[in-house]
This record gives C-alpha cells, structure tokens and sequence, in this order.
C-alpha cells in the first residue's frame, strides 16, 4: 500500500511505481489518495508504467463522509475523483471508503449508518462502476463495522465488489478473535471479505486494548463524546 510520507518526500510518483512494480513479489500495488489534486497527474503517469502481467493497481480514496467526520467533506471529492479516474484508466481497480476520523480518539465514534450503504451504493450505480472497472472493494474500519455488520452487508449487493476491513494508523491493536468473529459472521460472503489489520501479538495485549477502549468511551460518554 502507498501512503502519502508523514513528512514531506522529494521521491517523484513516477519513481516510486517504477520501483514497486519491478519488484516482482509484490503482486499488487494500492494507492491511498489524500488529495484529489495528486489524482490526475499521478493517473497520467501510470499510463507510463504498465502494470506487469498479474498485478493490479487498487486506486482508494475516502469518497464519502462516515462515523467522526459527517460534518466535514470528504477527503476526495467522489464525483471529481470517480470521474478523473474513469476518464484515465480504462478498468480500474476501486478502493472505495468512508471518511473516518479513526485516530482522533481511542475509540472510533459512530457506526455506519444505513444511509452511508444507501449513499455509496447509488454511487457506484450513477458511474455503472460494476461494469467499468475491474472490481470494488468498500475499505471499512473494522471496529467500526462490528457494531453493525448487518448493515454494511448491504455493500455486498454491488456486482463485482468485496469488503475490506481495516485498523487505522494510530488505531491500537485488535485482538485475533474480532476477525474470526467477523469471519464466521460474514461466512455467506465467503470469498468477498479480507482484513488489512495490525492484530495484537498476543491475547493478554488484544484484551488490554479492548479495556482501555471501553473505559475511554465510558469517559467520553459522561463528556458528552461517546456513542
């Protein structure tokens, strides 16, 4: 995955996908889109570096607002950024998220609503994304999801598309039990879910982590902050 440098980097695009791609194990490569305006040069650029034989590049970007960041806009705009993207790359590969303020707090704020399903779905409908691309995946934070895996079930009914579960930069550790939780909740969709989590390295630490998440909310509900 390539993330924009936490600091500022003189490294050119260009470089860096020439150096990704001629390594060969790296099967596939996912650019995580901060800007929309790094979107259109940097998709000019990937007509440069043909991906080789077997290698995909996921395009992600957060397209909607989600849980601890309704009041703001997104990070890329979902109209510029589908349209930019559909116009440059024949059939991309989609990362598609919810704006989420995961770090901000220990504990995330919020769920995904029925709404953010609904919103995200007419989405990929208005830009026949099922058909234009060569697939979705819906990026969504995994402790986020777990409070309503119900509802974002509801992704799974676009043609083509996957979820991905995610631990955010910042975000602790989650014990190994949440994914296989998830896994045997999700069984239907055998096939269509992955994780992309940092799990702890050992149960005593994956509780640790739980605990001191519960007792943050419970503090921030007394503030006014919790759930």
């Amino acid at each position: 995955m390539a993330h924009p440098p936490s600091r500022s980097s003189e490294l050119p695009f260009s470089t860096f996908l020439k150096t990704c791609q001629s390594n060969v194990p790296r099967k596939h490569l996912k650019l995580d889109f901060k800007e929309i305006e790094a979107v259109e040069p940097c998709l000019k650029m990937l007509k440069d570096h043909p991906a080789i034989e077997g290698q995909g590049i996921y395009l992600n970007a957060d397209v909607l607002p989600g849980p601890g960041n309704r009041g703001s806009p997104p990070t890329c705009d979902a109209s510029t950024f589908l349209s930019t993207v559909l116009k440059h790359t024949p059939v991309p590969c989609l990362s598609l998220g919810f704006s989420c303020h995961v770090a901000r707090t220990s504990n995330p704020l919020g769920t995904y609503l029925p709404s953010d399903v609904t919103s995200m779905i007419s989405l990929c409908e208005q830009y026949d994304l099922s058909e234009k691309s060569a697939g979705i995946v819906f990026a969504l934070n995994l402790r986020i999801a777990m409070k309503d895996l119900n509802t974002v079930k509801g992704l799974l009914a676009v043609p083509n598309s996957q979820i991905l579960f995610w631990t955010g930069t910042g975000e602790p550790s989650v014990h190994k039990s949440y994914l296989e939780w998830v896994e045997t909740e999700m069984e239907e969709f055998k096939g269509r879910v992955a994780f992309d989590c940092k799990i702890a390295e050992t149960s005593l630490e994956g509780y640790k982590n739980e605990f001191l998440i519960k007792l943050i909310n419970t503090i921030n509900r007394f503030r006014g902050l919790g759930l």
